[in-house]
Formats: C-alpha cells, sequence, structure tokens
C-alpha cells in the first residue's frame, strides 16, 4: 500500500493471521451445522470466496485505504485457512481412513510446504497482479477439482 506508514505496515497483515485463527472454528461450524457434516461443500464456497477476493485483490488495494487492506486480507485469511484445515485435517481423516489417515495428511501437507515454498519465492519473480491473479486460477482449479465431490460423505468404518 502506497504511502503507508511502519505502523500500518505492521499492523494491517495482522488481519490475515487473525482470521486465519478464526476460520477453522467457523468453517467446521459451518460444515456442521448447514452442511451436516458434509466438508467438501464448506471448502468448496470457501474457495469461492478466495477466488473472487484474489480477483479483486489488485483494484482493491488501489484504493490505498487502511480499512480495505485489513477487510481484503481479513477474508483472504479466513477463507485459505478454512478451506486449508478442513482439507488439510479434517478430510484427510474422513476419507483417508483409520487405516490411512496418517500417509493422507502427510501427503497433503507435504503438498502444503511444496506450496509454502513456492509462495516464499514467487513474489520475488511475479508482479503482485500476476501473483494474485495466479493464485486465484490455482484457488479456482482446486475448487473445481472438489465440485464433483460435493455430496461425498466418509465412509464407516
Amino acid at each position: 500500500m502506497h504511502g503507508a506508514g511502519h505502523f500500518q505496515a505492521i499492523v494491517i497483515p495482522i488481519a490475515f493471521g487473525v482470521a486465519g485463527v478464526v476460520a477453522p472454528m467457523v468453517i467446521g461450524r459451518i460444515s456442521d451445522k448447514v452442511f451436516t457434516a458434509c466438508r467438501i461443500p464448506a471448502c468448496v464456497l470457501s474457495l469461492a470466496v478466495l477466488v473472487a477476493v484474489l480477483a479483486l485483490f489488485t483494484p482493491l488495494t488501489a484504493a490505498s485505504n487502511a480499512w480495505i487492506m485489513v477487510g481484503v486480507l481479513a477474508v483472504i485469511g479466513l477463507s485459505i485457512y478454512g478451506a486449508d484445515a478442513m482439507i488439510s485435517c479434517v478430510s484427510a481423516v474422513d476419507f483417508g481412513t483409520s487405516k490411512h489417515a496418517g500417509a493422507a495428511s502427510g501427503i497433503i501437507n507435504g503438498c502444503g510446504s511444496v506450496g509454502a515454498i513456492l509462495g516464499g519465492l514467487l513474489p520475488g519473480y511475479l508482479g503482485t497482479s500476476t501473483l494474485f491473479y495466479g493464485f486465484a486460477v490455482a484457488a479456482f482449479v482446486a475448487m473445481l477439482l472438489l465440485i464433483p465431490h460435493w455430496n461425498r460423505m466418509p465412509a464407516a468404518d
């Protein structure tokens, strides 16, 4: 954000982390109460929100308004950590069965580690718009991959 002071540069990104702490509780509640413990719809909706806010990131941040930035980062944190928690934790256990839940969790978290590595490298090579539009495309692809499993429930052991 152009013209932001040191204090704003430190405080504004906190919205992302705070929303990330709240996200698993919110999406878990939505999954349990709205979708009767069906995990995929909550993930798909969370990813849909993420795609929208990432696609709007550049125009929204062009306003150079601190409150808009806080809101944008909070929605990104809420939607990305919500889907991540549901996919990497709960769904891995639900769909990995009791025999393979550990392996499923390990594979999912290993893929997340690759994403973290790229997340540290890509911003240095890509411009902000390209980066966030690329993230939006990746979230959209993830959403499309989950849609066919909308009504899928874990098998009973």
